[in-house]
């Protein structure tokens, strides 16, 4: 976390705008991550909230450190790496391989996360 100037808080990003002065910040709010939920499979679902104050993302960089759980067998894959949006590996209890492909991301304005 980040000191956020001129205020006691801290963000996860902080960016002063060089323009006008102005910072902005973002931050994750980690207790309002949600599991992707293999029934609602090709709907768009809310994963995570940030907080944004000044800044609008408009893509998001998944990186690694995500797990995954076969859903025919329970099988657990961690460390998955998801910097290029899909991955894909083999469940040897299904004798199949598992992914995820066609990653995509909507972001949407959630007023108070905490009441959702």
């Amino acid at each position: 976390m980040l000191e956020v100037p001129g205020s006691r808080g801290e963000a996860n990003l902080v960016e002063k705008c060089k323009l006008c002065g102005r910072v902005n910040t973002l931050s994750i709010l980690t207790d309002l991550f949600k599991s992707y939920k293999i029934e609602q499979n090709e709907k768009f679902q809310q994963i995570a909230v940030f907080d944004c104050r000044g800044l609008e993302p408009i893509d998001f960089d998944p990186r690694d450190e995500w797990t995954a759980t076969s859903v025919e067998t329970g099988s657990a894959f961690a460390e998955i790496d998801l910097s290029e949006k899909e991955w894909v590996d083999f469940d040897d209890k299904a004798m199949e391989a598992v992914e995820i492909g066609e990653m995509a991301v909507q972001f949407t304005t959630v007023r108070d996360p905490k009441k959702k």
